[in-house]
């Protein structure tokens, strides 16, 4: 039955788009057969439904999960004539569908229905079938973007965090955010309906609590995945949030990356993605065990941060855990860090330390287990560690624990570099202390593994700070809180420790509950004696129904004197308690009364001598003068004083005539308008009745109630219309004749002054406003100064850190070329003790030759080589010419 219906309605609607030459409907609706229309749309998974819980009827509010505010409804119903049966065959259900998209698009005004927009992309259908009714609706919508499962549904804390993905990432991308507070409603009766909802409402109000700019939001522009951080100014109050995430196409100009100075939003040109409902629960007026818990911890007092991080360490111990963290990693970063979209974080940090350009701060950043803590291949984290190191050492590692590879001192570069400075020039270069996080993980799933870490909170606080709940709260070592200037908790919570630390506060509520009834009951401890013999005598004895009455009768009225007595005490004890505040209240005014005397007197001695002196400046003869004129001046300044008594007696007085006057016109105002307002509503209703019965004259049919109620919304509208006109001229008339008046002041000169007064006056307020221009002036050049100084700032620490590394470099090539010298010193050395050596033989060398010293020795030595030198040469010529003449002799003789 739900695939032929299915095949109709996907028939018919096609069929109606074609006919208006809108596009074929591409995607696959999902039909449901349901007892009502309406819950068969919305188990279709479209719809979602918002509840209010508080009391005993409830009230439903229908939004549409993931999609925007163009939304199209359609319903359509069929009885059959005089309680005859329907044709609900297939054959039928097609014509009666087919029917419905006629009367759907017969009924619109326009050229194009709103039913048949080519912007729809999804729809949903709900079918309602019996013997003689039928009841058929569609919902369309417009969805951009697909939310998250993990997008929660509550608010804990002052910050929550949106993620989704934006099905075209191609067209569109996320513009902004805005969230909007709404009160907590309560149970709407018949009354309440009807005067609130009776018309045209918004589904949530226009008070504005958060927003969300496009520099905030982190989109990856090739999957569409993004990420919403919303963090409000205070602690959220109880209420509902309404959410509106907005696109907007031309992606590439979309400011994600740099801040954009008169950016407007949401803008023009921007489609409302869609509208979360996030809650926030009063926990004030909650009389339940987890309010009991709460109340036992202190939490008003300490920082915003600790009461946050302790708020929802107790609100999240009373669900379930989560997933197990499968990898943690740190981050650092200055200002709000933001971890991937991937993975997650509970950062509990002051809001200065959020805003600040220069401020860095660090967080954990963990990533939780994609089946579900189920069995697998996964690795669960059981612990987490923080090891350190000073100097050159070698960090330890625990015993079955992976060390990280990030040094949590130096995650800021210009931190580190700061601290690195310091230790120079305090001498202690070689005590740097290095810092790293260290897990143990365990097999997901496994009998013997212990219980996994589920949840990790990273808090700014004071010392001594506990976050209890479940959570183990560790401060990191000093150095990581020094290099961050800040004490920094990591607290971490296992599997059932929430459940745990619940259970334990429960218990610890109702002790304390208990104890405090006990303590009351304690308190009327002969009236529970009574009320006990009564009670033994009524099981004791056996007694008639007359006597049990009697019995009955008399303890009622013990218990009325006993009740008596109590509220006479009670009433006598506070008229005591307030016979003594007043006494108190009396002294205390009496007291003030004889400081304000003296003071008065003082200050009436104080003015008569400075008139006085003022009077003996003035005049020349200062003795009689002198004394008349204070004289005159205390006189003239008690005739003051009175005027002034008496002229605050008078306004008393008449302030008092005119509340009088002003509450008898109220009272009349009142009635009148009660009378108008009945006068009103029953000539609407004779309206209403006279449409009712009226005829259309062609075709003799009743008026439709709706066109009736359409009248009426007119009709209603155009009386807002008129009101608003009518006091908008009440308004302008008041604006002219105060314009009039103003006018007519500046053109009559004040009593008093003259003209040259005024010109004095305009002068002096011209100088000011020069002035003015010049402070403005000045002021502008501090803050573009200010401004330039920190770009400069921010270029000489980037130019800083390149110099330093540049410095690394060349520290690294000055100590080969160190290493070079020394080797070359040595060879140097080495050919130096070679020479003299050396020189040492050639020495004894010469003073083994015999003519070392003797210059003729020398010369003879010479004369003899050279003679030497000559006999061989001339030898070699000799045997030359003697070979010459043997060759000729062996020629001669061979002839």
């Amino acid at each position: 039955m739900a695939e032929a219906l299915k095949e109709a309605a996907i028939a018919a609607i096609n069929e109606a788009r074609e006919n208006h030459s809108a596009p074929p409907l591409t995607s696959d609706p999902t039909v449901t057969l349901a007892a009502d229309a309406h819950a068969a749309a919305m188990a279709s998974g479209k719809y979602t439904s918002h509840w209010n819980e508080q009391g005993e009827q409830p009230y439903q509010r229908y939004y549409l999960a993931g999609c925007n505010d163009h939304v199209t409804e359609n319903v359509y119903g069929q009885v059959g004539a005089e309680g005859a049966p329907l044709d609900l065959s297939p054959e039928g259900t097609a014509a009666l569908i087919k029917a419905a998209q006629n009367q759907f698009s017969n009924t619109e005004g326009d050229d194009m229905p709103k039913h048949l927009d080519k912007d729809h992309t999804h729809v949903g259908i709900g079918v309602f079938a019996e013997n003689n009714a039928f009841r058929y609706v569609e919902v369309y919508i417009d969805r951009h973007i697909d939310m998250s499962e993990k997008t929660p549904a509550n608010i804990v804390g002052s910050d929550v965090t949106l993620s989704g993905t934006v099905l075209d990432p191609s067209k569109l991308g996320p513009y902004c955010c805005i969230v909007y507070y709404e009160t907590p409603q309560g149970a709407l009766d018949a009354s309440a309906l009807n005067d609130d909802f009776s018309g045209p409402y918004f589904d949530y109000s226009d008070n504005q609590a958060a927003l969300v700019w496009p520099w905030e939001i982190s989109y990856n522009k090739e999957d569409g995945n993004f990420t919403i951080p919303v963090s409000f100014s205070t602690v959220p109050e109880a209420g509902n949030y309404y959410v509106k995430v907005f696109l907007k196409g031309d992606v590439e100009r979309i400011p994600y990356e740099e801040k954009e100075e008169g950016l407007e939003v949401p803008g023009p040109n921007v489609t409302c993605a869609t509208s979360i409902v996030l809650t926030v629960t009063d926990k004030t007026v909650d009389s339940s065990a987890d309010h009991l818990a709460l109340s036992t911890l202190h939490i008003e007092s300490g920082t915003i941060e600790e009461r946050q991080a302790i708020s929802t360490a107790v609100i999240s111990s009373q669900q379930p855990d989560p997933s197990p963290i499968t990898e943690i990693v740190p981050l650092a970063g200055v200002g709000l860090v933001v971890p991937e979209s991937t993975f997650e974080h509970n950062l509990f940090v002051p809001v200065e330390r959020q805003e600040s350009g220069t401020i860095g701060n660090l967080t954990l950043s963990f990533k939780r287990s994609v089946g579900g803590g189920g069995e697998g291949d996964e690795l669960g984290i059981s612990d987490v560690r923080f090891v350190t190191a000073a100097g050159g050492e070698e960090v330890p590692v625990p015993a079955g624990f992976t060390i990280t590879n990030v040094d949590l001192c130096k995650m800021l570069p210009d931190a580190s570099a700061g601290e690195d400075e310091e230790k120079k020039e305090g001498g202690g270069g070689g005590d740097d202390v290095k810092c790293f996080m260290a897990v143990r993980k365990e097999q997901i799933g496994d009998e013997d593994c212990p219980p996994l870490i589920v949840d990790v909170a990273v808090v700014y606080a004071e010392a001594g700070f506990e976050m209890g709940g479940g959570y183990v709260t560790v401060e990191l070592p000093k150095a990581v809180c020094e290099a961050f200037s800040s004490p920094i908790f990591v607290c971490t919570k296992v599997q059932g420790a929430g459940k745990e630390a619940a259970d334990k506060l429960a218990e610890e509520a109702a002790a304390k509950a208990e104890g405090e009834i006990a303590g009351q009951l304690a308190e009327d401890g002969s009236m529970m004696s009574e009320e006990k013999s009564v009670e033994e005598i009524n099981l004791e004895t056996d007694l008639t129904k007359d006597e049990m009455l009697d019995l009955e009768d008399e303890r009622a009225l013990r218990m009325a004197e006993q009740a008596e007595r109590e509220e006479e005490e009670a009433q006598e004890q506070a008229e005591q308690q307030m016979l003594k505040g007043l006494q108190q209240s009396i002294e205390n005014l009496e007291r003030e009364r004889n400081l304000l005397t003296k003071e008065h007197s003082e200050l009436q001695r104080k003015l008569a001598a400075h008139l006085a002196s003022q009077k003996r400046r003035e005049n020349t003869e200062r003795n009689e003068k002198e004394n008349m004129a204070a004289h005159e001046m205390e006189k003239q300044y008690n005739d003051t004083l009175t005027a002034i008594v008496l002229g605050e007696e008078k306004l008393n007085n008449q302030k008092s005539e005119y509340d009088k006057i002003a509450i008898d016109l109220q009272t009349r105002l009142d009635e009148k308008e009660c009378k108008a307002n009945e006068i009103s509503q029953a000539f609407r209703d004779f309206k209403r009745e006279i449409s009712r019965h009226s005829e259309n004259s062609r075709t003799g049919k009743p008026m439709p109630k709706k066109v009736i109620a359409q009248f009426e919304q007119a009709e209603i509208k155009k009386d807002e219309e008129a009101e608003r006109v009518r006091l908008k001229n009440i308004n302008l008339k008041m604006t002219v004749k105060k314009l009039e008046n103003n006018l007519r002041a500046k053109e009559q000169l004040a009593e008093g002054l003259h003209l040259i007064d005024f010109e004095q006056l305009k002068i002096e307020n011209q100088t000011l406003n020069e002035k003015i221009e010049e402070r403005n002036e000045e002021l502008h050049k501090l803050r573009k100064k200010n401004t330039t100084t920190v770009q400069v700032l921010t270029h000489i620490k980037e130019k800083l850190q390149a110099v330093q590394a540049d410095n690394g470099v060349t520290r690294s090539k000055l100590g080969s070329l160190d290493g070079q010298l020394s080797g070359s010193r040595d060879r140097l050395t080495k050919l130096k003790r070679e020479r003299e050596l050396i020189r040492a033989s050639n020495v004894i060398l010469k003073q083994k030759q015999g003519f070392a010293n003797s210059s003729l020795l020398v010369v003879d030595f010479d004369t003899r080589k050279q003679k030497l030198m000559a006999a061989k040469a001339q030898l070699a010529e000799l045997m030359e010419r003697h070979a010459i003449l043997e060759d000729t002799i062996q020629a001669a003789s061979g002839l």
